[in-house]
C-alpha cells in the first residue's frame, strides 16, 4: 500500500471516529428509550449527552427520551 491510502485510510477512520459511541454516553442512556427514540448515545459534552439520529426526526419521541435521560 502506498504512503498516499495510508494517509487517506487513516483520515477515513478520523472522520469516523466521531460517530463512535463513547462508554459514557452508552451509560446515561437506557437501551430501551434510544431504541424506542431511534437514536444512537455519542458522547457527552459539557453535560448534555450529543446524539445521533436518522431523519425525519419525530419531536415527540426526542422529548421523551430527554425526559427519560433527564429522570435517570
Amino acid at each position: 500500500m502506498n504512503q498516499a491510502a495510508e494517509s487517506q485510510g487513516v483520515s477515513n477512520q478520523g472522520e469516523r471516529s466521531w460517530l463512535s459511541p463513547t462508554p459514557e454516553a452508552l451509560a446515561a442512556a437506557p437501551r430501551r428509550a434510544c431504541l424506542d427514540a431511534q437514536v444512537l448515545p455519542l458522547r457527552l459534552e459539557e453535560g448534555k449527552l450529543i446524539v445521533a439520529f436518522y431523519p425525519p426526526m419525530d419531536v415527540r419521541m426526542l422529548q421523551r427520551f430527554a425526559f427519560i435521560v433527564q429522570r435517570q
